[in-house]
């Protein structure tokens, strides 16, 4: 494990686009990084009572998720990145709700077309 994408120190980079640039090892990895944080940043904007549109944010997490991961992005800096991007108390609450009431679905990984170029 890289400590280096985990540790939030005083040197820790205030923004995610400035960790994804840091932490990214190849063009590819940056590309789909930016993906996973774009799709984290839509769930501030989430309407929680329109469940077409929570779960259309939750499909596009997973799917970068995804994409991420194909990379060789870990799940922890997927986490750090969400830890960033969470850090202040109404965006905790807010990934809290995403967390807790975002439906659980299961992807055909076999149909997901990651377009990282």
């Amino acid at each position: 494990m890289n400590t280096k994408t985990l540790n939030f120190s005083e040197q820790t980079p205030a923004t995610p686009e400035h960790w994804i640039s840091q932490n990214a090892a190849s063009n590819q990895q940056k590309q789909a990084l930016l993906k996973v944080n774009q799709a984290q940043q839509r769930i501030k904007q989430l309407d929680f009572a329109n469940n077409t549109e929570v779960f259309k944010v939750t499909k596009e997490n997973q799917v970068a998720n995804h994409c991420a991961m194909t990379t060789g992005i870990t799940l922890d800096q997927i986490d750090a990145l969400r830890a960033l991007n969470f850090q202040s108390p109404h965006d905790a609450q807010i990934l809290a709700q995403y967390l807790r009431d975002s439906p659980r679905i299961k992807l055909d990984v076999n149909a997901i077309q990651c377009d990282l170029s």
